[in-house]
């Protein structure tokens, strides 16, 4: 018996409703009475409970692809580039739209390729290789519109570039860095200069992480060099100096050839991204809050093997659900099941354990190894193209065999109801807007803090630490915070939480850890109980302790490493 009944539907059967900002995006599903919902409870995989998914198919792409973009873009699925069978780069592009997927020509192939989604919405995409079979590098650049689903191309980059990643900053401009058998740099571009060198790479990187760690700065790290080798994890700093994080020689970073630098974003500067311990060889996921490593403690370790005992592959994609405060992992095994881990990361803003939950589903009836994997609303899952199964192995993926298959994957049961008829809509909207009224008048006291509400008070909290250096006072609490600042504590730490994506405590050792690695710099003779004093630590136990859980270093040790 098949684990879920794959339908196919056109987004013609599907009426999407939103009535107020109280009211979540309702999925009617109108032809699909033999559509499965998700079975809870279904396997026990390791200890922890896992749940069926159940599995929608929608309409297959124009063109096979894999190691393409797969972004949402004004409400609709779209996908950049890649290659198709044969392993041939494919200079086009497809959205998704009221069933069909709609075929973009591009200017050109970008197999392997950056994309950053610009302040404007639109997408920057640049490099890839430059022939079939994945050989060269190119440095052709263009930005997509997806409100008129048009491309316009840029001027070229400062090198060629196959596998490099990017990120755009507040300013307007975008940081690029990565390369595949080729040299590999730090070059910026802006709308004024077009592209050029920055700086030099303290590592040859491939698909390098790129991620804000400061209003100002980025951090840059990889896995993997630009031939494939692991690399000592030294980061590069987009304004400053490189350092090294201890934790690096204990993690190994997957390549990060199929993610999108700053996607396992939980919070403005904070973000999450899987890595194999090199000791005992588990998947664990790591948090990267501002330049500070650490691993994310989950209250269950992450599943090795599936329901057929056969190894899961995972993706080196962590993506983030950030309104539903969730993120996703997903991978699949040799037999044709796909595997998704949800982390529910909320509870290590308070120093808690983040909750896992496991999801599966068989597809092996499909033939797919699917690749790509974006969370959407309402717990689903998109997986678009990825590789044909060979010889019934589902990890044996060839290049040169690809696949159109687009699946939906749902983590919750969808809303089914028989086919709505035009009266049935529009009562159902009025009466959704009746309710919405009610329940808006009732709850306007008790609704959320808007998102802009807490990046404006994100902003005062860090001048208050930046300008005002608040964190040098001694038991510094968020009381004392709230009340500088007019305030409250819940604001303070909703500010935190959501935009900096740690708890105060991290917040406030990071700053004073900061500040006494200057310190260190600027005055070598001096007495290191007297630094940590100085930072605004309680006693030197603390100033040592803190000092090594934010950096895997004693202070003596960096010193040394710094040379001072």
């Amino acid at each position: 018996m098949l684990f879920y009944r794959i339908t196919k539907m056109k987004t013609s059967t599907i009426l999407k409703t939103t009535v107020f900002p109280i009211f979540f995006a309702t999925l009617v599903l109108s032809d699909c009475s033999s559509f499965d919902s998700p079975e809870p409870g279904a396997a026990v995989i390791e200890g922890l409970p896992a749940c069926r998914m159940a599995v929608e198919r929608l309409e297959d792409l124009n063109i096979p692809r894999v190691s393409h973009h797969t972004l949402m873009l004004n409400g609709e699925l779209t996908v950049f580039g890649g290659h198709t069978d044969g392993f041939v780069p494919t200079a086009t592009a497809e959205y998704y739209k009221d069933g069909n997927w709609h075929l973009l020509p591009m200017t050109y192939t970008h197999d392997g390729s950056f994309a950053s989604v610009l302040n404007d919405g639109k997408v920057m995409l640049g490099g890839g290789s430059s022939e079939s079979f994945g050989i060269g590098q190119s440095w052709g650049v263009e930005i997509y519109d997806p409100q008129g689903h048009s491309f316009k191309s840029l001027c070229i980059m400062d090198r060629k570039r196959t596998f490099p990643q990017s990120i755009a900053l507040e300013d307007g401009s975008v940081l690029v860095s990565g390369n595949w058998y080729a040299e590999d740099a730090i070059e910026r571009w802006t709308p004024e200069k077009g592209f050029s060198f920055l700086k030099a790479s303290s590592e040859q990187r491939s698909s390098p992480f790129l991620l804000k760690s400061a209003p100002d700065n980025v951090i840059i790290f990889g896995g993997i060099d630009t031939k494939g080798n692991k690399l000592e994890g030294i980061v590069d700093r987009m304004n400053g100096e490189a350092y090294r994080d201890s934790i690096l020689d204990r993690w190994t970073l997957f390549s990060n050839d199929k993610s999108m630098s700053g996607e396992g974003a939980i919070g403005e500067y904070s973000y999450l991204i899987p890595a194999l311990n090199r000791e005992d060889g588990r998947l664990g996921i790591l948090k990267v809050n501002g330049e500070s490593f650490s691993e994310l403690e989950l209250d269950h370790p992450l599943p090795s093997t599936g329901i057929t005992g056969a190894p899961i592959c995972y993706s080196s994609r962590f993506v983030v659900d950030r309104p539903s405060r969730v993120g996703w992992l997903s991978g699949s095994d040799s037999t044709g099941v796909v595997y998704a881990v949800k982390v529910n990361y909320d509870p290590s803003f308070e120093g808690g354990k983040s909750s896992i939950s496991l999801y599966y589903a068989d597809i092996s009836e499909l033939d797919v190894n699917p690749t790509m994997a974006l969370p959407l609303s309402d717990g689903r899952l998109a997986f678009t193209g990825g590789y044909k199964v060979e010889g019934g192995n589902y990890l044996k993926n060839s290049n040169f065999s690809v696949s159109p298959v687009v699946l939906l994957m749902h983590t919750e049961a969808p809303v089914v109801s028989s086919s709505p008829n035009t009266v049935q809509i529009i009562l159902s909207v009025l009466l959704l807007i009746a309710i919405g009224i009610i329940l808006f008048r009732k709850k306007a006291e008790e609704a959320p803090v808007p998102a802009s509400a807490n990046t404006d008070m994100m902003a005062r909290i860090i001048s208050l630490m930046e300008d005002e250096k608040i964190f040098k006072k001694k038991g510094l609490t968020k009381t004392d915070v709230a009340s500088a600042l007019g305030t409250n504590v819940t604001y303070v730490s909703a500010a935190i939480n959501t935009q900096h994506g740690c708890t105060f405590p991290e917040l406030v050792a990071d700053y004073r850890v900061r500040y006494a690695q200057d310190l260190m710099r600027e005055h070598k003779n001096v007495r290191l109980s007297d630094i940590g004093e100085e930072a605004g630590f309680s006693n030197e136990q603390n100033f040592f302790r803190t000092f090594k859980a934010r950096t895997g270093l004693t202070p003596q040790e960096w010193k040394k490493q710094h040379g001072l």
